[in-house]
């Protein structure tokens, strides 16, 4: 379509840009209200009024705790009753603990939407993982927005909204802001709106304005009036309360450049190719006159590229210096004019200690440890796809498409798998032909993994409630609600006792005949003081060992109790997973100190090594004698269960976020991480 003929012209109009209401601190409702009585504002610094604002758009963390006690229906509600249109850009605190997911897809088709108001194109992305307080751009959100994008064209005006600051230190890697720049890079993105930073500021992050949008409630509280007149875009800051917006934060004209980006390709190495010894990277720039350019390996080491013919430039590389598996480079060129412009992309080194057997690119991230079932690799990701893969070569055998994301790890039953999804359908699919045998709809969002005692599966739910229904049928046998908030993590059955922690503080003992409660004991950090809740056991799996329960919670204490009566034994502090050992006499522990340790019953170490381990709740898993264990980064590593020594290393993802543990079997390792890359490891002998 030709964009330009059929775009509406840009038209005078105001908005709203409010972020971290935390809904419940005094003055968010008092800020909605007052929004929805604004007329006319006056910007004071500009020395122009602003149009009455038409809609909101909000940079996140609306909530405090995700969804618990209807707080979205709440802050909802304050906006109707102001009566002014809502748009949300989810952040950490809507999507971790009980995340915002299900609602976002009721409202807006999912947590990343874009409409159109008054010839200006407004897209919402979301960088709060599912579950997670780590941000991130996920592989199929940054496809739906190079879509979206492109139905827009280049010179139409651009708003992005996000939670987190692109300058912020939480993304994993540079990698992970770089992907979404190489994707906006040729768009006339005219501002960046964010939050999670509770002040209101201007920066500018790769030449493109981005503002964080304050809070209602701290120190100054208050909200940005954003203006669009005569073509020119005006943002200051409006205390909440007072006449007329004060703080200054941007002026400028609303007009597209009047060049647009050049093209930028990586001709060598090639994306996702794996390089050997020394390797030259060359890169071709055309439309623009270059003064410089700078090829950069990992967000950290630069060389200088030099000019070769038509518009080709090069460096060579030594990939001896660089550790085994995934990197990435970005091509910097400076033209003429003083813009800087880029374009990234990620290749592997190759291993002396491990063969990639395959890799296979989902196209979507994913939390899902993987599971291996009749010459089958199954895993499930955030866009809501069960894949079965072949084994043998990571082929797609099928794939289901469920309601809704699938985060936890895929429950094999004979000829079926087992999976739940976060738009609350509990599905047993055939794994020879990929149909569903049956579904349960408990219209509650699923995001534990299914476990079973061969009769019946057992899962929970957002809301804290515990299912029980029949593995052949999927029909309900008994729902308890003991847990008044989201269980997440995996359940550990022992004997005819299911055990699993919610984000309520407390650790469960059931029946699994009937759901009874059998003991329930707070968790260590939840115990110790200020919002007890936000340090549950919940996204970290507890296990049995003896007369033991073991669990680790989000301050990363870990629990030791008293398997029988639920009483607190002991605890211990640096702990983020726990899993039993293969001959579950031991326990081993993930170390937010980069210590894996294998300890017994009693909490006393068998053996503790330096490892790749971090806050990430993915547990170690044992398996023909060696240890696997991931970093919260994509480093999978191997040890040895009888003494800790390490085997091999693998770099599996350009150091983006890795929340899935090590699935393995016949001695290959399958990870999958949040750039939605399978990778399949073999150790040479």
């Amino acid at each position: 379509m030709d964009y330009q003929s059929h775009r509406e012209p840009v038209s005078d109009f105001s908005f709203v840009h409010i972020s971290d209401e935390h809904i419940y601190h005094d003055g968010s409702q008092q800020a909605i209200v007052e929004i929805g009585q604004l007329k006319r504002v006056e910007l004071q610094p500009y020395g122009t009024i602003a149009e009455k604002p038409e809609f909101v758009i909000d940079t996140g963390d609306c909530t405090e705790f995700g969804v618990k006690a209807g707080a979205y229906e709440t802050i909802c509600g304050f906006y109707r009753n102001a009566g002014i249109p809502h748009y949300l850009a989810v952040g950490n605190h809507d999507q971790t603990w009980g995340a915002l997911s299900y609602e976002m897809r009721k409202e807006h088709g999912g947590t990343y939407y874009s409409f159109d108001r008054h010839g200006v194109h407004f897209a919402i992305l979301e960088s709060a993982s599912l579950q997670d307080p780590r941000p991130a751009f996920s592989p199929e959100e940054l496809s739906w927005l190079q879509s979206d994008l492109e139905k827009v064209g280049p010179d139409a005006p651009v708003f992005l909204a996000f939670h987190h600051p692109l300058n912020g230190s939480e993304f994993a890697s540079s990698y992970e802001v770089d992907r979404l720049l190489d994707v906006i890079q040729p768009y006339h993105i005219v501002l960046m709106m964010v939050g999670h930073g509770h002040t209101a500021e201007h920066s500018v992050f790769a030449g493109i304005d981005m503002v964080q949008g304050g809070s209602p409630w701290g120190g100054q509280p208050g909200y940005q009036l954003v203006s669009i007149q005569n073509g020119m875009l005006r943002v200051a800051y409006k205390l909440t309360g007072t006449p007329a917006a004060t703080i200054p934060m941007l002026e400028k004209s609303l007009s597209a450049p009047a060049t647009h980006v050049p093209d930028i390709s990586v001709i060598s190495p090639k994306s996702e190719e794996t390089v050997r010894g020394k390797f030259t990277v060359v890169a071709q720039i055309t439309g623009v006159p270059v003064l410089s350019a700078v090829v950069e390996i990992d967000g950290a080491t630069k060389v200088q590229m030099s000019p070769s013919v038509s518009g080709r430039y090069q460096a060579d590389v030594a990939a001896t210096s660089l550790e085994p598996g995934a990197h990435t480079l970005r091509c910097l060129f400076t033209g003429a004019d003083g813009v800087s412009y880029q374009h990234s992309s990620c290749y592997y080194t190759q291993s002396p200690e491990v063969d990639v057997v395959w890799r296979t690119n989902l196209t979507a991230g994913s939390k899902s440890t993987l599971a291996i079932a009749k010459s089958l690799v199954l895993v499930g990701d955030n866009a809501g796809t069960l894949h079965a893969l072949q084994q043998r070569t990571g082929t797609e055998a099928w794939s289901y498409k469920a309601g809704g994301a699938i985060v936890g790890e895929p429950l094999v039953n004979g000829q079926a798998v087992i999976v739940g999804d976060d738009n609350g359908v509990l599905s047993s699919i055939s794994l020879a032909t990929g149909r569903p045998v049956w579904k349960y709809d408990c219209g509650d969002p699923i995001y534990s993994t299914p476990v079973t005692d061969g009769r019946l599966v057992f899962f929970g739910c957002r809301s804290g409630a515990f299912y029980g229904v029949d593995i052949n049928t999927g029909k309900p046998v008994w729902k308890k609600n003991h847990a008044t908030y989201c269980i997440e993590a995996k359940p550990f059955i022992s004997g005819d006792r299911v055990i699993f922690g919610a984000w309520d503080c407390y650790i469960y003992c059931l029946d699994c005949r009937d759901g009874a409660l059998i003991w329930k004991c707070m968790c260590k950090g939840s115990a110790e003081g200020i919002a007890p809740a936000y340090y549950s056991a919940s996204d970290a799996g507890p296990v049995q060992c003896g007369s033991r329960v073991l669990a680790a919670d989000r301050k990363y204490r870990l629990s030791v109790i008293n398997a029988r009566n639920g009483v607190l034994v002991k605890s211990q502090t640096s702990v983020s997973a726990v899993s039993l050992s293969a001959d579950s006499r031991t326990v081993y522990t993930r170390g937010t100190n980069g210590k894996l340790s294998k300890i017994d019953i009693n909490g006393l170490p068998v053996w503790s090594v330096d490892a790749p381990t971090d806050s990430i709740p993915a547990a170690p898993c044992e398996k023909d004698g060696v240890v696997y264990v991931a970093s919260g980064k994509g480093l999978v590593s191997a040890f040895s269960a009888s003494a800790g020594r390490l085997l091999w290393s693998y770099q599996a993802t350009p150091r983006m976020y890795m929340f899935a543990g090590v699935g393995v079997d016949s001695g290959v390792a399958y990870v999958v991480g949040s750039d939605g890359m399978i990778t399949a490891l073999r150790p040479r002998r």
